[in-house]
């Protein structure tokens, strides 16, 4: 009789826990995707930052001149341009 009414206690144990588990399981893949959504906003947002400052270093302070020349030929530009 005892182990009988264990055997039932344990099988009701796996029963409850797979069915906390198959509840969970989609509830961890969408905060995983929020997750991924997230930090590749992030990233966008820093390379979009990255992309400014550099538009602004070439374009607005004058280093135009000195990027171009240093794309045909790095070692023509002189240590002080660097």
């Amino acid at each position: 009789m005892i182990s009988t009414v264990t055997e039932i206690v344990s099988k009701l144990t796996i029963v409850v826990t797979l069915i906390y588990v198959l509840i969970q399981i989609p509830l961890n893949s969408r905060q995983l995707e929020r997750s991924v959504q997230a930090n590749r906003t992030t990233n966008l947002q820093s390379v979009n930052e990255n992309f400014i400052t550099w538009r602004q270093m070439v374009l607005l302070e004058g280093y135009a001149e000195i990027w171009i020349q240093g794309l045909n030929d790095l070692h023509s530009v002189n240590q002080n341009k660097k």
